[in-house]
């Protein structure tokens, strides 16, 4: 993985290109406007800048992204940010958001047989919060679009590699400089 050096909107550090961070920066502020209008889900934009701390962006194909609570990292594929237009992209992270208030609640849902025993559950939570932020958003395509992958179980899906969805994206060794990086870049008053 090349690292690039980080680019910063709200105390986040994304590491991504400059035509990555313009898309990501728009849905970042589509998801900030709209989040505390969404009945039932008004702070999960607090949530999400609260859990957040580093968006890295693979260049590679395919949709699959990773949230991993303990080192506030969100890892999204290329042709999801490129591909997906701002609001897509924001109810994706509007549904990220619904899945750090599930791991706020009970970080033990997340590990080990708990994860499998509950994936369903929590994914179905995390699309009723995204249905309602498209709702209030008013986006009739997007909304057809998450129904067809919630019909589907999109996450239980398989790429074309025969890797199952939740593949790990990021080796965890990567992740520990990325976050000391932004950390103490944190420490000498940026924002």
């Amino acid at each position: 993985m090349q690292i690039v050096e980080p680019k910063y909107t709200d105390g986040v550090a994304f590491f991504c290109t400059d035509a990555q961070f313009v898309k990501l920066t728009k849905a970042v502020e589509t998801f900030k406007k709209f989040a505390p209008e969404v009945k039932g889900y008004e702070h999960q934009y607090d949530v999400w800048k609260e859990a957040i701390r580093v968006v890295i962006v693979l260049n590679d194909r395919g949709y699959e992204n990773g949230l991993y609570h303990d080192y506030g990292i969100w890892v999204v594929k290329h042709a999801q940010i490129m591909e997906q237009d701002h609001i897509e992209l924001s109810s994706g992270m509007f549904h990220e958001a619904q899945h750090m208030v599930q791991y706020q609640n009970d970080d033990t849902v997340f590990t080990g047989e708990n994860y499998e025993k509950n994936l369903d559950a929590m994914e179905e939570d995390a699309y009723r919060a995204q249905r309602a932020y498209l709702e209030w958003v008013g986006d009739s395509n997007d909304l057809v679009w998450l129904g067809k992958g919630f019909e589907r179980k999109h996450w239980m899906a398989q790429d074309e590699t025969g890797e199952d969805y939740n593949v790990l994206l990021v080796e965890h060794d990567t992740w520990e400089p990325i976050v000391k990086a932004h950390d103490a870049y944190l420490k000498r008053g940026a924002s």
